[in-house]
């Protein structure tokens, strides 16, 4: 169970069918097709460090990226419309990240469960993987300047959402602007909460302190 106070504030996405030899297919497409046919184990290993049990995650939850030469170089994960290809070095615990794609209004939902009352909206991929007995959002990052209410009211709609953004600026912002989307839209029969994190600390970090 989480551990920190709550603080009251206030479907599933059909797979796109695998590329094969017709003529149309963008080099955005080949990408994610390459990707996704990838081998896993180094990724899994690099979740292993970071918390997280990759044999129980969904099938799509994450993929890897090999260099030219065949070698295992990130964890790449795809946001719900498969125009966003989020990358992280596996040789770096925490780090830069590479955003090849449409950032703006993109999503990851591969850890969003429609049945569960709640859903925590959250940064990063990783963050979202550490949460994974709840349902979850990701946004990828805090310059995506997310705004697109019909698709967050699908996801959100009659159900208790908690802000669960890092406890920094970038985090207040995100706060903030998820705040004021289903405020100003009055996205459905919502209760928000925001969990409150300690300063400089992601969900990733209290996961492998055991505090989750």
């Amino acid at each position: 169970a989480l551990r920190f106070v709550l603080t009251s504030i206030v479907k599933d996405i059909p797979s796109e069918p695998k590329p094969n030899n017709r003529i149309g297919f963008s080099i955005f497409e080949k990408k994610i097709y390459a990707i996704r046919n990838n081998a896993k184990k180094q990724a899994a290993a690099y979740l292993k460090t970071r918390g997280i049990d990759a044999g129980t995650l969904p099938e799509d939850a994450f993929y890897q990226s090999n260099s030219q030469d065949g070698l295992a170089s990130s964890i790449v994960f795809v946001d719900s419309e498969k125009r966003l290809i989020n990358t992280r070095k596996l040789t770096l615990e925490k780090g830069q990240y590479f955003n090849d794609g449409t950032l703006y209004n993109s999503v990851y939902d591969a850890m969003y469960k429609p049945s569960d009352e709640w859903v925590f909206l959250v940064e990063g991929c990783i963050n979202s993987l550490s949460l994974q007995g709840y349902s979850s959002l990701a946004f990828f990052s805090a310059d995506n300047n997310f705004n697109d209410y019909p698709k967050l009211e699908k996801y959100v709609r009659e159900k208790r959402v908690v802000l669960a953004f890092d406890n920094d600026a970038a985090g207040d912002m995100l706060t903030t602007r998820m705040l004021s989307l289903i405020v100003d839209n009055e996205l459905g029969n919502i209760v928000v909460s925001q969990l409150l994190l300690p300063p400089k600390v992601d969900l990733n970090d209290l996961l492998r302190e055991g505090q989750l």
